[in-house]
């Protein structure tokens, strides 16, 4: 019987699972006995596998699967609902731009209480001669 070419690993692996047959154990040995390397990843799993052996095994509660399930498609449903970059920034905008304008008119309004008279340029920090200038111009 020819035993196919097996990588050593493989046979390391397996050598945890089941009984290897005396030619790939014989491998294995001869492998293990060439190469520290090797050596140290045989004592590291049996070090992982020891330490697992010890823990509590751990067991599902009931309905698990639907738990996850569920909340998998409500974090689906909120990242569909999260809006875009665009909506975001108009939406910015929007209320910054409520903000001015109740600024504004707060400022007109405490203008008005305090007894001063509202003049365009007062108003638009520009006289009516400039105004008539730029509607002039080629473009308007």
């Amino acid at each position: 019987m020819i035993i196919k070419k097996k990588s050593i690993r493989t046979l390391l692996y397996r050598s945890f699972e089941e009984k290897l047959k005396p030619k790939e154990e014989a491998r294995l040995r001869r492998a293990l006995a060439d190469s520290p390397e090797l050596r140290a990843e045989k004592e590291e799993i049996l070090r992982l596998r020891h330490f697992l052996e010890e823990r509590d095994k751990f067991s599902f509660s009931p309905h698990f699967d639907e738990k996850v399930l569920t909340k998998w498609r409500q974090e689906k449903e909120c990242l569909e609902k999260t809006p875009s970059f665009e909506e975001q920034l108009s939406s910015i905008f929007v209320k910054l731009a409520y903000i001015g304008t109740a600024v504004a008119v707060v400022l007109v309004i405490i203008n008005v209480i305090l007894g001063d008279v509202l003049s365009s340029e007062e108003i638009f920090f520009a006289s009516d001669s400039l105004y008539e200038t730029l509607l002039h111009l080629p473009f308007f």
